[in-house]
């Protein structure tokens, strides 16, 4: 395998409607389609450092990122997948939550885990001034719908050309949350895709030495496996695969942190993210023989 060149992702990258969306697919299509939700760390305009509301702010992109989801997933193309993916970062539009997955209070949009993020998961301001209700609709028209749309129009044609269509949403978690979990596949409580599916997909990571789970509260399918998984869309069966990015830190965690903030990507372990790979292209392959 040859040596990865690491993408330079910068948090300052502005993306707008028209070049936000990452497309990758295959001169031979089959019938897998691989959502990559939480790929890019991309702002919808500039935001200056008052906008923040603690100086750090600008930084925060890094954390909303799923840490090497790139480096994993983003070529799959190559094993015959359609990729699509997200330049902008989930602290401004979290595509795999539900649309309307955030309140209004008193004009202003409030979220902790919701499509738009205005608070940490401990209730700490991100914004000086939060978004109105008007602001969010035009990231969610602006960036949510699109990426829903082109997962729809993959997955019909996936389903116009083979009869059936497979999702793998794809993510990394964070190491402390996830803590002792390496890879867990959610179907939302089995109801996203078949027993036998899931199984052939843990296999590949068990081959590869990597512990797997099932549906693991935190990470049983979020809302782009239950949007688009075969209770809701026949012919369609989608599976969510978590991998803990603990696997890939190279630093403890402070310092993981402190070099994020410092606006450089830590270096991942070059081995385990070749191992990493591996079983992404193999669960793509395993799929599209299923």
């Amino acid at each position: 395998m040859a040596d990865l060149e690491l993408p330079e992702h910068d948090p300052g990258l502005i993306v707008d409607p028209l070049n936000f969306l990452i497309e990758r697919a295959p001169v031979e299509r089959g019938p897998v389609v691989v959502s990559v939700p939480h790929y890019g760390v991309g702002s919808p305009r500039v935001y200056h450092a008052t906008e923040f509301a603690s100086k750090l702010g600008h930084h925060l992109a890094f954390g909303f990122a799923d840490d090497y989801a790139a480096e994993i997933y983003g070529e799959l193309h190559h094993a015959g997948a359609v990729v699509v993916a997200t330049k902008l970062s989930r602290l401004f539009v979290d595509v795999n939550r539900p649309r309307d997955d955030f309140e209004v209070r008193d004009g202003a949009v409030y979220s902790r885990t919701g499509v738009v993020r205005t608070h940490s998961r401990r209730d700490i301001p991100i914004f000086t001034q939060s978004p109105d209700a008007a602001d969010a609709e035009l990231r969610l028209s602006g960036f949510y719908d699109p990426y829903y749309e082109a997962l729809d129009t993959h997955l019909q044609a996936a389903q116009a050309r083979h009869g059936h269509a497979i999702l793998l949403d794809m993510h990394t978690a964070n190491a402390q949350r996830m803590g002792t979990h390496q890879v867990v596949l959610g179907t939302s409580r089995n109801r996203t895709a078949s027993t036998v599916l899931v199984e052939q997909i843990a296999a590949v990571f068990e081959r590869h030495d990597f512990t797997v789970e099932l549906n693991v509260p935190g990470y049983g399918g979020a809302n782009i496996v239950r949007h688009f998984g075969e209770y809701q869309r026949p012919g369609t069966q989608a599976v969510q695969v978590e991998i803990n990015a603990g696997l890939l830190q190279t630093l403890e965690n402070d310092d993981f942190i402190r070099t994020q903030i410092n606006g450089r990507r830590p270096p991942p372990d070059l081995a385990t993210l070749a191992r990493l790979r591996r079983c992404a292209l193999e669960v793509v392959r395993v799929c599209t023989e299923n």
